[in-house]
């Protein structure tokens, strides 16, 4: 065990009081100065922190004790000194001091360091976001002596382990990883909210929907309301916005809408990557949906009998390159209907390209504007083709059928 101990002026040679403290084998009850006094008895290895003056308190205290005394002068030769008036140089000094220690267990002692609370909840959230491997527990020595009692009567007090404050600091920290990016470290914590969040930011990043809406995302918002942690009010307010966003997505009729929304809700959190995946993913659904609904797919595609990767890619092929794939689609029925809207096919497919090279761009080492860019394609295919529909109204029976017989016609006279 390291403990860390964070010097302060209390403590008088003439007066011990009673330190109490349990751990899983057994309870200390000591009679000592101060605080300092009854940690270096326990002859572990420490690091000490404090004020100069606070150095040179101390050092008066256990001028009589040689071992204590030596201990304090080599923290005190080394200028382990703390700012009174800027709290920053004590986070400093710790998080250099978490950084270099590999102990299992680490103890910081803040009995005589500072007791102000926010300091202490920065305190805690520093540690929260430096070291996840050791277990660090923040203790200090509570005041349990009857009350009233006369000057320089000697006191007792039992050490308690803030390990709440850690906790908030720690789950602080993930929740706001989560608001901001959408994802959440892998952490050992005894937290099913932070296991709610782990779980939906793997189905959210592994593209697996069904899941990600039909599970994660109910799971996720049955904790949220049951969390009543006061401290972490406002970031659960905001979580409980991200999930309103995501009811919304769930909510859209069809799965282009859905991958579309995804595609704008990434861009916002700046994964221009993933943005751009889901756009790519956007078009060729929005394609099935309308071959779908005008009779031009399989029935094969239609049942999704062939999987969605193949589907998706003949259908690019179609809208690039003219690729006739009959185990997809009529190559008859598709030429026909995009004769029928070549303006907006030709927009389609300058949309689709713009797209497909930032993705290109962004996969690879390449120059890539995707910040500018990603948010006008976008903007392009919701105008032309999610507000005006030029796909809705082509009936493909009729006019392909029409068209087929006048061509039979003509063939007869020959």
């Amino acid at each position: 065990m390291h403990i860390i101990l964070i010097l302060g002026t209390s403590g008088d040679k003439s007066i011990k009081h009673t330190y109490i403290f349990q751990d899983k084998q057994q309870e200390y009850r000591n009679k000592r100065h101060n605080s300092t006094d009854f940690f270096l008895s326990l002859a572990q290895q420490y690091t000490i922190l404090g004020t100069k003056e606070s150095f040179e308190h101390q050092l008066k205290i256990f001028a009589d004790h040689p071992k204590y005394y030596a201990i304090l002068e080599h923290f005190n030769n080394q200028a382990h000194y703390i700012n009174p008036n800027d709290p920053e140089t004590l986070f400093d000094k710790i998080l250099e001091t978490l950084k270099s220690l590999t102990d299992k267990t680490i103890l910081i002692d803040i009995t005589h360091g500072f007791r102000d609370q926010p300091l202490l909840a920065t305190l805690a959230a520093l540690i929260a976001k430096v070291n996840f491997q050791n277990k660090i527990q923040l203790i200090y020595a509570r005041d349990i002596s009857p009350t009233n009692q006369p000057p320089q009567t000697p006191k007792q007090y039992r050490y308690e382990m803030l390990d709440e404050y850690i906790n908030i600091g720690l789950k602080s920290f993930l929740l706001t990883s989560f608001i901001q990016t959408l994802t959440i470290p892998k952490i050992n914590i005894q937290d099913k909210l932070i296991e709610m969040l782990q779980n939906f930011s793997q189905d959210l990043h592994k593209n697996n929907f069904n899941n990600l809406f039909s599970t994660s995302l109910e799971s996720l918002k049955t904790e949220l309301q049951k969390d009543k942690t006061k401290a972490l009010e406002e970031l659960i307010l905001q979580i409980k916005d991200i999930t309103n966003d995501f009811e919304t997505i769930k909510s859209k009729k069809y799965e282009y809408e859905k991958f579309y929304e995804m595609a704008t809700l990434m861009l916002a959190k700046n994964y221009y990557l993933i943005a751009a995946t889901y756009a790519t993913e956007t078009l060729p659904r929005y394609i099935k949906h309308y071959f779908s609904k005008h009779n031009i797919l399989t029935q094969n595609a239609k049942k999704n009998q062939i999987d969605e990767y193949t589907i998706h890619n003949a259908l690019n092929q179609f809208i690039t390159s003219d690729t006739q794939n009959d185990k997809i689609f009529n190559y008859e029925k598709a030429s026909f209907f995009k004769d029928n809207h070549k303006k907006s096919f030709e927009t389609f497919v300058k949309i689709l390209r713009g797209i497909r090279k930032e993705r290109n761009n962004l996969a690879h080492i390449g120059s890539s504007n995707a910040k500018n860019n990603l948010p006008q394609h976008l903007n392009n295919f919701k105008q032309k083709f999610l507000i005006q529909k030029p796909f809705e109204s082509f009936n493909s029976t009729d006019s392909y059928d029409h068209s087929k017989q006048q061509a039979q016609d003509f063939i007869n006279i020959l």
